[in-house]
């Protein structure tokens, strides 16, 4: 070879190694992070102008709703990476019954899981009771279940959503609903396999499918009457209630007739009218640290409806009890986080949010995306007090948390730790599935009241309580009927924060606990009490005493 053609061969060579160090420090950049493609977010605006479908082809991939355009979940998100609850609880094994409890307190902050878009949060249904047994239980008055097929596009009058659920397959398993009356337009199922939708008589939703091993994801479009989702009552005739109405023990009408007569509504009334009286009565419930400690059902049911105690289970409960008796259909709704009712005008089951609600919600598998619902207007009257659900969903500074195994066992469902009472900057704490047949909202036995400190700790120069108390309107009560109190307690130091006031009706030797309550921070306390049906006619004193501390001890009458 001449030096000439060698000399080319080096300067060849020099020039194949530049090239390949270059290739090779893209390489390692590559590695390290640099930005080879720009990622460019969808716009929703120009995938609605052009009619863009989800990747499937099986439904849009924006949708135009009254509360905004929504985007439907992205497939190539996962939703199984363990953060985003499983619903995995099945029909044979949920929860058949509800029984009401007797804690009436704020259960403070609870977990919510929101599958849909535009977010409905805290209004998932889960479960649906439309009956009372004889033993003031609620429960399905026909379980039986058809097949829902897709309907392809919405009606004159629906909202539309998005769904996006986590879920098991083999038996039937409970999935949730936007509102009654709801219909599946397209389904997406990954992995596609055959699957099946099932719907009962209460417009509780389950989804089946027995070649699916471990966890899908099923992606949903649906729709539902706008006008189920709004309060608006109208029917003139309890005759067009009929069908709808399941038969009531006649145990249970002869304890919910008085009642009636309480509230002030018959048959009088339209059912419009009596609806409306209803609503108002039920929705001026209020918290109350007081354990009711009566189990059976007919006198407990007679408590919470006369004191107007409680929180969203316990009002929406009574609430059916009484409708049903009135003769006019009424189901009681929930989920983990949320309780209200829906009643039956003729047409439509609507649904109607008593209050009550919590002090917020942890979202489990992340916060709603997209727009919240924009509810239709509630003309009912609110009560300056009230909790109303949507508030809920709205109040800031609730951060995720993780799910546990409980998810997967117990899928998205209420469980009775969830409702134990705790303040409202507390988290609820993940619980253990609960294995309770009577209901997925069973309520945790009372936290013991404060006990008295011992002698030597009450320090023996400290000021003497000031404990002053009042019968808010008249004091000439009936029995069964609410007494309503407010008062005080205050030392020489201050206020009585957060001290244990017991209250008692005495007669000659007689003496009846009415029940207990806590002063807040300023010292002030107020409760609403039953009058126990059992006392005698006739006077008697009413005294209030502060349970022993170390700062204040006191009583008055």
């Amino acid at each position: 070879m001449s030096h000439k053609n060698r000399r080319k061969l080096r300067t060849l060579r020099a020039v194949l190694a530049t090239i390949t160090g270059l290739l090779a420090t893209s390489a390692v950049q590559g590695q390290s992070g640099v930005v080879l493609h720009e990622y460019i977010p969808p716009d929703v605006a120009e995938d609605l102008a052009l009619g863009t479908l989800t990747s499937s082809g099986k439904m849009p991939a924006v949708m135009r709703t009254p509360s905004g355009l929504v985007s439907a979940p992205d497939k190539l998100k996962s939703s199984t990476d363990g953060q985003t609850p499983t619903y995995a609880t099945s029909a044979a094994k949920s929860a058949n019954r509800f029984q009401i409890d007797g804690t009436t307190s704020d259960p403070g902050a609870l977990h919510y899981h929101e599958p849909f878009r535009p977010s409905i949060a805290p209004f998932k249904r889960l479960y649906a009771f439309d009956a009372v047994n004889e033993a003031f239980e609620l429960y399905l008055s026909n379980p039986a279940r058809h097949a829902a097929s897709l309907e392809g596009s919405p009606d004159v009058g629906d909202d539309e959503f998005f769904a996006d659920l986590t879920i098991v397959g083999g038996q039937a398993v409970r999935i949730p609903s936007v509102a009654s009356g709801m219909h599946v337009l397209a389904t997406d199922l990954e992995p596609s396999v055959p699957f099946q939708l099932l719907v009962d008589t209460a417009d509780n939703w389950f989804f089946q499918a027995p070649g699916l091993i471990g966890k899908g994801r099923l992606i949903m479009r649906l729709a539902a009457p706008r006008a189920a989702m709004s309060p608006e009552f109208a029917a003139n005739s309890y005759a067009a209630l009929v069908a709808a109405l399941p038969e009531v023990p006649a145990s249970v009408r002869r304890t919910a007739e008085p009642i009636l007569a309480h509230i002030g509504v018959s048959r009088a009334l339209s059912p419009t009218q009596a609806v409306r009286i209803l609503i108002g009565y039920f929705r001026a419930f209020l918290p109350s640290q007081e354990h009711i400690q009566e189990v059976s059902g007919s006198v407990l049911y007679q408590q919470l409806t006369l004191s107007r105690k409680g929180v969203c289970r316990h009002r929406a409960y009574a609430f059916v009890v009484t409708a049903l008796v009135l003769g006019i259909p009424a189901r009681f709704v929930h989920n983990e986080a949320h309780a209200w009712v829906e009643v039956f005008d003729g047409q439509l089951w609507h649904r109607v949010d008593l209050g009550g609600a919590a002090s917020g919600i942890h979202y489990d598998g992340g916060k709603p995306e997209g727009p919240a619902y924009r509810m239709p207007k509630d003309n009912y009257e609110w009560p300056s007090q009230a909790q109303p659900g949507d508030q809920l969903s709205a109040k800031p500074g609730l951060e995720n948390t993780e799910s546990t195994a409980a998810d997967s066992a117990n899928g998205a469902q209420g469980n009775s730790t969830n409702n134990a009472p705790r303040p409202p900057s507390q988290a609820a704490p993940r619980s253990s599935p609960s294995n309770d047949p009577k209901s997925s909202m069973s309520m945790p036995e009372p936290e013991p009241l404060a006990e008295p400190a011992p002698a030597s700790s009450v320090a023996e120069n400290r000021g003497i309580s000031q404990l002053t108390f009042k019968v808010v309107g008249s004091a000439n009560v009936h029995r069964g009927e609410a007494l309503s109190i407010e008062g005080s307690a205050r030392s020489d130091g201050g206020p009585c924060g957060l001290t244990r006031i017991d209250l008692e009706l005495k007669r000659d030797k007689e003496r009846y606990r009415l029940g207990s309550t806590a002063t807040d921070e300023k010292g002030r306390f107020s409760m609403q009490v039953a009058v126990p049906l059992r006392l005698g006619v006739g006077p008697y004193e009413l005294t209030a005493a502060s349970g022993d501390s170390a700062t204040c001890r006191a009583s008055a009458r």
